[in-house]
């Protein structure tokens, strides 16, 4: 009965792969400081803001950074941002900037802007930057 020992063993190492991962991914709720890994998120819907700060005692860069919005009708909505002109907080630095307009974006060529978003922006995930170092935090309105 080699077939459940096999099995078994295939199942633990699925787990290590996945749960091993270095990737940290963390939920909270708008307007408080929510710790990922090295990055703290602060997401405002009433002020349109995202707040990234860095808790750690060292350099860290944040880019590449994606930042997804969910809407009740519309959807998901992505952007992702390779470039900035500061990509490294230092130890306790922040960085503030504006949610990004994923409706207007994502208009048909044939529609005028402004679109007159009727939609609410539900949820918005922040994803800061690659590989093993990524850190991901999710705030639900």
């Amino acid at each position: 009965m080699k077939c459940p020992v096999i099995l078994t063993t295939a199942l633990v190492l699925t787990f290590c792969l996945h749960g091993c991962a270095s990737e940290t991914r963390v939920s909270g709720s708008p307007d408080q400081w929510v710790r990922a890994k090295k990055l703290s998120v602060m997401v405002s819907f009433t002020q349109n803001k995202i707040t990234i700060r860095n808790d750690s005692g060292a350099a860290t860069s944040f880019l590449p950074m994606k930042i997804r919005g969910w809407y009740k009708t519309a959807g998901a909505k992505e952007i992702t941002l390779n470039h900035a002109e500061k990509g490294v907080l230092n130890p306790n630095d922040s960085m503030s900037f504006s949610i990004p307009p994923f409706l207007q974006m994502d208009a048909p060529p044939q529609v005028q802007l402004p679109i007159e978003p009727s939609d609410e922006l539900q949820r918005v995930e922040v994803e800061l930057g690659q590989g093993g170092n990524k850190e991901s935090v999710t705030i639900n309105r």
